[in-house]
This record gives C-alpha cells, sequence and structure tokens, in this order.
C-alpha cells in the first residue's frame, strides 16, 4: 500500500466478492487517477482505492457510479487516527429525499415530516450524509478524529478483556 497520511480510501463494492476483468480494469484506472496507484483488497471481498487526496474525493465518488459500479464506504487514513464528522441538517436545504438516510450505515438518520432528523445516540459522525446530500443540506459543524483499536469496521466501541 502506498502513503496514506492525510488522504482518504475509497471501498468498490463487489457482488460477493466476485469480479471480472472489466470491473478490476476500472478499479485500477480509477486508482491511477484520482488515488496513489494501488488497490486493496478487503477481508470482505470488496477493492479500496488508496491514497485519494480529499480534493479528489468526489470526483472519483461521482466517476464510479457513473461506470455503473458502487462504493460501500470510505475513510480517512493518518497514523491509526479515524476522521470524525459532526453534522447537522440545514432545514431549508432538505427537501426531504432521504439519500443521507440511505447512505448511513448504522440507520442514524430518519425523514421525520419532510426533513432529516439525525439520531445522535446512533450517529458515528463518519461523514457520509454529508458526502451523500444533493442538496448540500447536511452541514459539517465539527471537524476532529478518534482512535479505533481493532477493526475500522466495528463502529462502536466495546469494552476489551485484558
Amino acid at each position: 500500500m502506498g502513503d496514506t497520511k492525510g488522504t482518504f480510501f475509497v471501498k468498490i463494492k463487489a457482488n460477493s466478492g466476485f469480479t471480472n476483468a472489466d470491473y478490476l480494469a476500472k478499479a485500477a484506472e480509477l486508482a491511477k487517477k484520482y488515488g496513489d496507484g494501488t488497490l486493496e483488497r478487503t477481508t470482505r471481498q470488496s477493492v479500496e482505492n488508496q491514497g485519494v487526496p480529499g480534493t479528489n474525493e468526489d470526483k472519483l465518488m461521482t466517476e464510479i457510479y457513473a461506470s455503473g459500479l458502487a462504493t460501500i464506504g470510505m475513510g480517512y487514513c493518518t497514523e491509526g487516527l479515524v476522521g470524525q464528522v459532526r453534522q447537522d441538517i440545514d432545514e431549508e436545504k432538505c427537501n426531504g429525499c432521504g439519500r443521507c438516510a440511505e447512505l448511513c450505515r448504522v440507520d442514524a438518520i430518519s425523514i421525520v415530516l419532510g426533513k432529516s432528523v439525525i439520531d445522535r445516540d446512533k450517529c458515528i459522525s463518519c461523514g457520509w450524509c454529508i458526502r451523500g446530500c444533493p442538496h448540500e443540506a447536511v452541514i459539517e459543524t465539527e471537524h476532529g478524529y478518534s482512535t479505533w483499536l481493532g477493526d475500522s469496521d466495528t463502529r462502536r466501541p466495546a469494552d476489551g478483556i485484558l
């Protein structure tokens, strides 16, 4: 894997781990065009495009979907820390389309009376709703980092046993 300090990784979804030559060729093309040129196979059989600068993130996501592929996640890579954002809903911009709720992996967003509502007890501050809102109605109010030990997909803290 290339140097990932301060960059993002984007997971490109594979159907139960099955891929074909066209899929792999497109993933490789995107890795060269938007990332550091490296791909990593995940334990859940998707492909991660590594070393994506923040300035390329939206362009990469757009091209992934335009080419018929899909993403299942992304993250921020830096010295064992994970980027976190606190978000809020701009009710004037929100039209209740539900895209943010579709992207939320922990079902922390629901549509109530035609507007998005964030359940702070469920939200893990990943920022997918911010990146995915087509109306820019989900806004970043704070940015920071958290440290996750173990698998970065655990999503919730758990007590360890020594």
